[in-house]
């Protein structure tokens, strides 16, 4: 970490910024499942529950409805075991904080620099609560590369492009 007000800030607006990214990413990933392994668990166990209700006798769809049956209470298992809800919320909620600290930052970065050297009280408050935040959020390391991996490679295509002018 540097010693310059400035230099924080930007290293601050920097980090939330990759660490929202990666937020919002990992809560669509976690809502997307909850969204298909919930409706599929609802078609299958409608689909096995009617077949066996309306009854048949042929025992290879009393078999096939008993399967479809025993598949849907698996995802069932699945998504209350994996609770993409919670975890969802929980990207939900650190975005939340990162954006109210992020106003934070935008309201120090406006101050003149003079003045932003006698506020190492505040400086520090936010050092710590942003610390705090990426402490406690849910994990998200795969994504965190994949983010980072992605603005690498356009970095790269954006050199590209100028020095082809």
């Amino acid at each position: 970490m540097t010693n310059k007000p400035q230099d924080m800030i930007t290293d601050w607006q920097a980090r939330i910024s990759l660490n929202q990214k990666a937020h919002w990413v990992c809560l669509d990933r976690l809502e997307k499942m909850h969204f298909v392994i919930g409706l599929s668990t609802i078609i299958l166990s409608t689909l096995a529950g009617t077949t066996l209700l309306v009854g048949t006798g042929d025992a290879m769809v009393r078999v096939a409805a008993g399967s479809v049956g025993l598949l849907a209470a698996v995802l069932s298992g699945i998504q209350t075991f994996y609770n993409y809800a919670r975890r969802s919320g929980m990207h939900r909620a650190a975005s939340t904080q990162l954006s109210q600290l992020k106003q934070q930052i935008e309201a120090l970065d406006k101050l003149p620099p003079r003045y932003l050297k006698t506020q190492t009280e505040i400086l520090l408050h936010i050092d710590e609560r942003l610390m705090r935040i990426e402490e406690t959020s849910p994990a998200m390391d795969k994504v965190m590369r994949e983010i980072r991996g992605k603005s690498q490679s356009s970095d790269v295509l954006v050199k590209k492009m100028k020095e082809r002018k």
